[in-house]
Parts: structure tokens; sequence; C-alpha cells
């Protein structure tokens, strides 16, 4: 059974590798970063995306285009959200981080807040 690939299916196959490339280079440098325990999953998660997207002129994309740079971010999250969430965990444990930050915990901070009305 021969398998055709047209050139527009190329081009994604060749876009999702270089993507995975360039979020594994985000992790790698926000791996460096002295206070990587202050991050939620949600700042790591945005400064990847950040990371991707300084370098769109690695995926031949259009930077001028409106809306490029939200789209990359978004791709970014819907297709390494989990891989991205595991590196994470993984990286929070190594940094001996006292616990690993998530967003639920900055939901619980409101309740914290002395004389503020939360209902």
């Amino acid at each position: 059974m021969k398998i055709i690939i047209t050139e527009s299916q190329h081009e994604l196959i060749r876009r999702y590798g270089k993507l995975k490339e360039l979020v594994e280079n985000g992790i790698d440098v926000l791996n460096q970063d002295a206070d990587l325990c202050d991050y939620t999953f949600s700042e790591f998660l945005t400064e990847i995306c950040w990371q991707v997207s300084d370098n769109m002129d690695e995926l031949n994309m259009d930077t001028e285009t409106v809306g490029s740079i939200e789209k990359v971010h978004r791709w970014v999250r819907n297709n390494f959200n989990s891989y991205i969430r595991e590196e994470f965990d993984r990286i929070i444990e190594d940094h001996n981080c006292d616990e690993g930050f998530d967003d639920a915990d900055e939901d619980d901070l409101s309740s914290l807040m002395f004389g503020v009305d939360n209902n």
C-alpha cells in the first residue's frame, strides 16, 4: 500500500517537527532560570509559547500577518500541553522546589486575603 503525501501535508509534518524542537529549546532555556520555582504551570506554558514565537522565522511563517503569533501560541498549547506539563513537573522536581505550583494555588489566594469581602 502506497501513501501519497501532498506538499501541504509534508510542510505540516516538517513544521510540527520544528515546533517540537523549538518547544524543547524553550524548555531548556527556562530550565536555566534560577527563579523557576516561582512559575505556575500556566506561566511556564505561556513563556514556552513566547520562546517558540520568538523564533517564528525558523517556521517559515510570516511574522507580519495579524494573528500569526496567536496562532503559534494556540498550536503549542493545543498540541504540546501534556508534553510541556510533564517537563514542568520534572523540572520542578529537579530544582528541588518545595512544592510544584499549579494554577489551582492562585485560585486559593483570594480566600487568604484579609479584610476583603470574597462573597
